[in-house]
């Protein structure tokens, strides 16, 4: 499972990709089934945005 957001400004990691990494080696983690990961995400501007799985 991952987690894919639209419209917002942020890190690729974090991006929903599984795997992926960032500029400071920050990976996308893989969820896997039974599992949990609690985003935390700094965002640039307020707005009204959507994501998938």
């Amino acid at each position: 499972t991952s987690v894919h957001w639209h419209g917002l400004e942020i890190d690729s990691w974090a991006d929903g990709v599984p795997n992926w990494s960032s500029s400071d080696g920050r990976r996308s983690p893989v969820i896997e089934p039974g599992e949990e990961f609690t985003y935390k995400l700094s965002l640039m501007r307020p707005g009204t945005f959507w994501y998938h799985s």
